[in-house]
């Protein structure tokens, strides 16, 4: 288990930012094989959704072939400049975006459900505003069921349980108010 704390708060010292184009610009045009989510626009989303093929051509491919879970590659905070990757793709994303100031943390998923926190007043502002509900009391009978926390479960809110959840899980709910 990995405390999510430790990766977002990561105080490296980050290099300067020396680019003259957008993350977007930089991966999708001139880069190519990219398709970025979440930039610019009116409301630019705090976590950008990277995705990637080695095999698209931007010029004869559809945006909606990108997107699949299979090509999701990394999650970027350009604010926070941090960037969530996949292991396989780490180092050529790197190279791809030098000059963005980044830290990187690599993953092997984005599904596995390897991510606890141990204080909410730590996470950033984004991450505090999910509903965190530890469930422990619905798998285990050791535990007293919490009345209180399950009507919160039970009325189909997006919910993280502080104990357990992957990073695809804390993106979800980070986006689950726009998602309606």
């Amino acid at each position: 288990m990995y405390e999510i704390t430790e990766i977002l708060m990561n105080q490296k010292k980050r290099n300067e930012v020396t680019v003259d184009f957008s993350l977007t610009g930089t991966l999708e045009a001139i880069i190519r094989g990219y398709y970025v989510e979440g930039e610019g626009g009116v409301n630019p989303d705090r976590w950008l959704r990277v995705y990637y093929s080695p095999l698209a051509d931007p010029e004869k491919t559809i945006i909606s072939t990108f997107k699949f879970p299979e090509s999701l590659v990394a999650y970027v905070s350009l604010d926070d400049q941090i960037a969530i990757v996949k292991n396989e793709i780490l180092n050529k994303f790197k190279v791809d975006t030098d000059g963005y100031g980044l830290s990187y943390y690599s993953t092997e998923s984005f599904d596995i459900e390897e991510y606890f926190y141990s204080s909410k007043e730590q996470l950033p502002s984004d991450f505090r505003e999910i509903v965190w509900v530890d469930d422990d009391f619905m798998n285990n009978d050791e535990i007293n069921f919490d009345f209180e926390k399950f009507e919160i479960i039970d009325s189909g809110v997006k919910y993280l349980s502080p104990k357990k959840f992957s990073i695809n899980q804390l993106m979800n709910c980070v986006y689950a108010p726009y998602r309606k």
